[in-house]
Parts: C-alpha cells; sequence; structure tokens
C-alpha cells in the first residue's frame, strides 16, 4: 500500500515538473522568458522540437510496455510531452508554409520591391552563385550578412552585366574574420543610397542603415550575434538597437537576426518595433531559414525581412534550390509594395 502511494506521489510530482517544463518550452513568452537562456534557444526550432518530443514519446511508450513499475511516470510523461507535440503542431499550421510570390516588378519600379536576403557565411557561395540567384529572383535589394566588400562588388558586377545597375554598400568591422562584414546592394532605380551609420550598430558584426536623398525607404541589412551564455547581453542589445530603428517611419530591413519571431515579442507594438515580419504577414513564418541540413520545417527561422506599416508585404519565400552552395543559412525572398 505504501508503496503505491509513494509511486503515484512520485508519478504525481514528475507529471507536475513535466507540464511545467513543456509549457514554459512552448511559450517562454508567459515568463518573459522568451530572451533569457536557455529558452530563447529552444523556442527557436520548433519544428525540430515536435520530432524530439514525438522520438521520447515514442521511447517512453516502449519503455512502458516492459518496465510496469515505472509505467504510471513514463505515462505522466509521456502525455504532456505528446500534448507539446501537438500544440506546437497547430502552431507551425497557423504559421503556414507561405503562398505563391505575386509577379515580379516591372522594372524601374519604385512602389514594388523585391528583396532578397542571404547570409553567406562569410563568402561562402561564388560571387556568380549569389548574382545568378538575384538575377533569377529579379532583386532590386539584396541584403547580404557575412558578406565582405570584394564579393559584393563582384556580385554587383555580374548583376550589372544582365541589367540590375546595383549600388554596393559594405560595413566591415576588421578584415580578418570574413564573417564581421556586412553588404547592401540597391538598385540604382530605387534612388540614390549611403551609408548612414559608418560604425555598424550591431556588437560583434555590423548593420548597415542605407538612407536615400531621393526619399526613398530606409534600408536596414542587419546582423545580430548569436545568442549564447557569453553573448544574450549583446544579443538583447543588438536587438533592442533593431527595434528602436524600427520604430522610425519607412524602412525595409533584411538580415540575419538569430532570432525568431516568439524571440521578438515585446520589443515592439509589431515584430520587431513597427516592422511586421513578411513571413508571418504571409503566413510562412513555420519555415526555417537555418541551418540549411534540417529540412525547412525542421529549422529555425532566424533571417527575417520586415517593413514598417508604409509598406505591405505581398509575397515571401525561403528558398531551398541552393541548399548546397556552401551557406548553413537558406535565401529568403520578399515582395513589398507601397502602402496607399
Amino acid at each position: 500500500m505504501l508503496v503505491t502511494m509513494l509511486s503515484r506521489l512520485l508519478a504525481f510530482v514528475v507529471s507536475l515538473a513535466t507540464l511545467v517544463f513543456v509549457v514554459v518550452a512552448f511559450w517562454p513568452q508567459l515568463l518573459g522568458w522568451q530572451r533569457t537562456s536557455p529558452w530563447s534557444v529552444m523556442v527557436a526550432p520548433r519544428g525540430f522540437a515536435l520530432s524530439i518530443a514525438l522520438l521520447i514519446f515514442i521511447v517512453l511508450a516502449v519503455l512502458g510496455r516492459f518496465g510496469r513499475p515505472l509505467r504510471r511516470i513514463l505515462m505522466a510523461v509521456g502525455s504532456w510531452l505528446l500534448v507539446f507535440a501537438v500544440a506546437t503542431g497547430v502552431l507551425l499550421y497557423f504559421r503556414g508554409t507561405g503562398s505563391a510570390l505575386p509577379s515580379a516588378p516591372t522594372r524601374g519600379a519604385t512602389d514594388n520591391i523585391r528583396v532578397l536576403e542571404w547570409n553567406t557565411m562569410g563568402d561562402a557561395p561564388a560571387p556568380a552563385a549569389i548574382a545568378q540567384l538575384a538575377i533569377a529572383q529579379q532583386a532590386q535589394v539584396v541584403a547580404l550578412p557575412e558578406t565582405t566588400s570584394a564579393t559584393a562588388a563582384d556580385v554587383a558586377s555580374i548583376m550589372a552585366n544582365a541589367g540590375f545597375d546595383m549600388q554596393s554598400l559594405t560595413l566591415t568591422y576588421d578584415q580578418v574574420y570574413r564573417a564581421h562584414s556586412t553588404s547592401l546592394l540597391i538598385s540604382r532605380s530605387l534612388g540614390t543610397y549611403r551609408v548612414a551609420n559608418t560604425g555598424g550598430g550591431t556588437s560583434v558584426s555590423p548593420t548597415v542603415i542605407a538612407t536615400s536623398s531621393d526619399g526613398g525607404p530606409t534600408f536596414i541589412a542587419a546582423h545580430v550575434v548569436a545568442p549564447s551564455q557569453v553573448t544574450m547581453s549583446q544579443w538583447t542589445s543588438d536587438l533592442t538597437l533593431l527595434a528602436a530603428l524600427c520604430r522610425t517611419p519607412n524602412v525595409i530591413l533584411a538580415g540575419d537576426l538569430n532570432a525568431t519571431i516568439d524571440n521578438l515579442q515585446g520589443l515592439g507594438t509589431d515584430n520587431l518595433g513597427n516592422c511586421r515580419d513578411a513571413a508571418l504577414v504571409t503566413h510562412g513564418a513555420a519555415l526555417g531559414t537555418w541551418p540549411t541540413w534540417l529540412p525547412t520545417l525542421g529549422g529555425a527561422a532566424i533571417d527575417h525581412i520586415m517593413a514598417t506599416p508604409e509598406w505591405t508585404v505581398t509575397g515571401s519565400l525561403v528558398i531551398t534550390s541552393v541548399d548546397g552552395s556552401g551557406s548553413d543559412h537558406r535565401p529568403l525572398l520578399a515582395q513589398l509594395s507601397r502602402t496607399n
């Protein structure tokens, strides 16, 4: 009798602990922990977390068949993991896997803009590969975190030969580590642009802020440091900086934020300051951009294209056709039109 009571008590305690864990792992925003270690990382690859929860559930179910003394405890843990998996699946379903892009804007259009973002992992893809992708997607703006000025210039040159006249803007923190450069290509048809922040702003890798002398939108190519035990304060500071930039009007931001929309919650009235996430708006936020060795549904959506309310997102796409190019990030494409 005593053994049975203790077994039930232990099962209750373990069940309660598992419930608390899965609730916080599923929605750390409930306690404001979405930018707190380890929850900030755990909440990022939701599809991967779903798979792990299902795998553990299956293992516990098998063990429960053969381990009668522990069956009650295993069932308690397994039940909450199954609830976590189902809830995650429902969330991913509603965030969506994307929809078709509208037709590309006509050459020279300024009210409809296609933006391509690709973290090249320190110039890993050849300039020709980057340029060919930008040309194929008819991108008017190309944000390239971890891309040096030399590579960006080569990409711009190749695009120019194909009839895409691009301005090349780069900020570099040092010449030793290629990841400490961020480049931004902007079609000259959108106006004349210059780098407004020579300091770079973000902590480890620079963010390029490009402003126009012709009244066009401010384009931001962003790169936020990855969160870790060492860099949590820098990560939070970088995201806060970008949120502040997104509170200014007429901004289009693209880059590797090393954060999902869950991590960004609480940093503004929209997803980041006043910027709305293109993938979330177009029901494609379930697809991950990193890493390329995981399926899109298993990865983390840490690359983003965002815009303030002056721009309406009409389509977005995670591009998988260049997964073998060398970068561990997938390119992200979005189309935006000026809000009437």
